[in-house]
């Protein structure tokens, strides 16, 4: 499985243009991508694009405007009709291993990594608290003592057992703590 860079915020870091064009000397894209010619016939197309070139190429083609498909590679296998014929596909897929349903698991395989991303990133966030709340120390003990202008909530919070952060029943006692603690803050 491929592994992907992602942003804070979660967005798939994409590789610049300048690592893209490293890529170009040993790499292709291979795309393929359909539809009208300006004079209304239709066609279909496998290109090798060059990494550097493929989101352009992309745009162009989810966009559908109108493009010089050569210019942004080398054009594989094409016909004027709208689907390929079946020979075609078994060659594309046998000579270059197209799989036409590439697209999609490779959506998946990067929403299922952004997933585990993110769940690391809440766990260092929650990790965070916890070393916080337990003020440095090593211990599995944590006390907060709250001690609110007026005396009307409790006067401390305590969570005395060990917290384990793959625990989702942990994650939520502490998370609760950090909303207490929110609304129980002395001004």
């Amino acid at each position: 499985m491929m592994q992907y860079s992602f942003e804070e915020s979660g967005a798939l870091k994409i590789p610049s243009y300048e690592e893209m064009q490293d890529l170009d000397k040993d790499t292709v894209i291979i795309a393929f991508t359909n539809g009208q010619l300006d004079d209304g016939m239709p066609y279909y197309a496998y290109i090798a694009i060059k990494p550097s070139r493929y989101q352009e190429f992309y745009q162009m083609t989810k966009n559908r405007q109108t493009m010089i498909m050569g210019e942004y590679g080398t054009i594989l296998m094409c016909g004027k009709e709208f689907n390929p014929p079946e020979d075609v596909v078994k060659q594309m897929r046998d000579d270059y291993g197209f799989d036409s349903e590439y697209e999609a698991k490779l959506r998946q395989d990067v929403e299922k990594q952004r997933g585990e991303f993110s769940a690391k990133q809440e766990n260092n966030r929650v990790g965070g608290i916890v070393s916080m709340l337990k003020g440095g120390n090593n211990t599995d003990e944590v006390k907060l003592d709250i001690t609110p202008k007026d005396d009307d909530g409790p006067q401390a919070v305590e969570l005395k057992q060990p917290v384990n952060l793959d625990n989702q029943k942990d994650h939520k006692r502490v998370l609760d703590i950090v909303g207490f603690l929110k609304k129980k803050k002395p001004e």
